[in-house]
């Protein structure tokens, strides 16, 4: 699973296979889901969270990207 930068969003499949596009600069937290680190949570806003099958430093590396 990776996540994709598109102009000003990071488009990632979550655990069921759905695609959120993410606009950067709205990821309210993000942190490991399990002791394994291979799942990653983000909180976004409207309390919706979403799980990816990712690292949580892989998913930094999406949210921070190249500039």
């Amino acid at each position: 699973m990776q996540g994709v930068r598109v102009g000003r969003f990071i488009v990632m499949t979550d655990e069921d296979g759905l695609r959120h596009a993410v606009k950067l600069g709205t990821v309210l937290a993000v942190s490991d889901r399990d002791e394994c680190q291979d799942e990653t949570v983000l909180q976004l806003p409207g309390g919706r969270a979403v799980t990816v099958r990712a690292s949580l430093d892989e998913v930094l590396t999406w949210l921070d990207g190249p500039r």
